[in-house]
């Protein structure tokens, strides 16, 4: 059965008196706000506008601004210091766990590096672990980057140089001499403390740690649970089964990856080989 006729046609006037409200007269909370200038068009078009209305130099600088103190809020102790300084690797440093260029190895906290002043590539610049990235890749003049393959993705080329030596060697000397910002304290001090902590801690097994000589070929292994590289002056503790493999150990760095497989992961066998450990016991 069909509707009233006076139904019909008071439904068909109403919402045409809605839509005429709305094309003739829209309200003013559904009004698109047009911009007033350039600056403000540019900040609320769409991406297509933006090539019409570039940004101005400014904006640029404001841009750079914004980003460089948010950086330094992230990474207050490396927070404006000038350029080619020493900086200490921290938790919030923006290159912390990325892969150093020149020795291929991550960057630790505690680790000193420098920054290319121009792209801000890092470098190992740490006389404690006798890892002197900065003056190896610079020497003779070689760019910071040199443009890479783009079939293999290609990296954007830096041609900031710079092979002369430089001022600040003072930290480098110091973290060599053993008085960087992570350096162990002396030997036998270090036994001393070890000695008083075994009742609370010790490695597991009852293993024995050993310090890594510079030079040795011990410098360069990848441990098998945090797969970095040993370094000359960690604590490591030699795999049983002979294999040749070293864990770090060292609880001045926070580096206690036997433990940690053995101990909290409850794993009794070698991760190379699959050997069972003889000896150890927890």
């Amino acid at each position: 059965m069909g509707k009233p006729r006076n139904e019909t046609n008071f439904s068909t006037w109403g919402h045409s008196l809605v839509g005429s409200l709305f094309t003739s007269h829209p309200l003013p909370c559904m009004l698109e706000a047009k911009p007033r200038n350039r600056l403000e068009y540019a900040m609320t078009s769409p991406e297509s506008s933006q090539a019409a209305y570039p940004k101005s130099g400014l904006q640029k600088l404001l841009g750079l601004e914004a980003d460089l103190g948010i950086a330094m809020a992230a990474d207050p102790l490396n927070a404006n210091l000038p350029d080619l300084h020493l900086r200490v690797t921290s938790l919030n440093s923006a290159w912390f766990a990325r892969t150093c260029k020149e020795c291929k190895d991550t960057f630790r906290e505690g680790d000193q590096v420098r920054l290319c002043p121009k792209c801000g590539e890092p470098f190992h610049d740490d006389g404690q672990f006798s890892l002197h990235c900065w003056q190896q890749h610079f020497a003779g003049g070689k760019p910071c980057k040199e443009k890479g393959d783009p079939r293999f993705g290609a990296t954007t080329a830096c041609d900031f140089r710079r092979s002369e030596p430089l001022a600040d060697t003072a930290g480098v000397a110091a973290a060599a001499a053993g008085q960087g910002p992570h350096s162990a304290p002396p030997v036998g001090l270090v036994r001393q403390f070890l000695s008083g902590l075994e009742s609370v801690w010790r490695p597991f097994g009852e293993q024995q740690t050993i310090r890594i000589v510079a030079g040795t070929t011990l410098v360069g292994r990848t441990c098998p649970w945090c797969r970095s590289r040993v370094r000359a002056g960690e604590y490591a503790v030699a795999c049983p089964c002979g294999c040749g493999t070293y864990f770090h150990q060292d609880v001045f760095r926070r580096l206690t990856c036997w433990n940690e497989w053995h101990r909290k992961e409850g794993n009794d066998y070698c991760p190379n080989t699959g050997r069972r450990l003889p000896g150890v016991a927890s």
